[in-house]
């Protein structure tokens, strides 16, 4: 590749210490490893910081990261000769705004994507706190970003969850109440408790936080009988 060269051979994958030069006679074992140095060339990385948008979007992160990645491994004197640092420099202070904008985008986009549940609203939660302690020049690099859009679902799951969740508490009050290892003196409880959870509301049932206990009674009950 002619934007890379050759720059040395290394006993450590971080290049620390002197080049080697040689290798001395029967020193080379089963375990030895030997790390090429290679670096970029002073044009490739102008091109690649030439390559930077003017107007940076969450997805040239990328593009900004390799440029950065590759300025790193030039050495302090050909770091010297790239006459467009400043450009870099100024756009690499944008990664954590871009990062952040990205993150909110890809959860967004994931949420968009699923069917609603009442069990989104502690993840809606959060994220809904984060959106509102993002200064707005940040919000204005996630694409296509509806405020309104997001707090319509986020109602709409509070719903859900305000409808369901006194009715999920109360199940698993009554789970609770079963001792696992005593199952024959509660098979018509775990029975009834089976059949009526199999009939809950999906939403209910994301609700629930005594399910595996449910499930491990009534499994624990079929084995003895």
């Amino acid at each position: 590749d002619d934007n890379f060269s050759f720059n040395g051979w290394y006993n450590n994958k971080t290049y620390i210490g002197t080049k080697i030069e040689t290798i001395p006679y029967n020193s080379i074992t089963a375990e030895t490893v030997f790390y090429a140095k290679v670096v970029p060339t002073n044009d490739y990385v102008i091109e690649l910081i030439n390559n930077i948008p003017e107007k940076l979007t969450i997805f040239d992160i990328d593009i900004l990261e390799s440029a950065y990645n590759c300025y790193n491994l030039l050495s302090y004197n050909d770091k010297k000769m790239i006459n467009n640092y400043s450009k870099l420099e100024t756009a690499y202070n944008e990664i954590p705004n871009l990062k952040l904008a990205y993150d909110i985008y890809t959860q967004l986009t994931e949420l968009y994507e699923q069917d609603l549940r009442a069990d989104l609203k502690k993840e809606l939660d959060m994220l809904l706190e984060l959106i509102n302690n993002t200064d707005e020049s940040i919000k204005e690099l996630i694409p296509e970003f509806d405020y309104d859009k997001f707090i319509d679902i986020v109602n709409k799951v509070n719903d859900l969850y305000e409808l369901y969740i006194e009715e999920a508490i109360e199940f698993d009050k009554k789970i609770s109440q079963i001792p696992i290892f005593q199952e024959l003196y509660y098979e018509e409880a775990i029975n009834e408790l089976y059949n009526e959870y199999l009939d809950l509301d999906t939403n209910l049932k994301q609700l629930l936080n005594c399910e595996e206990k449910l499930e491990t009674l009534y499994e624990n009950l079929q084995n003895l009988n």
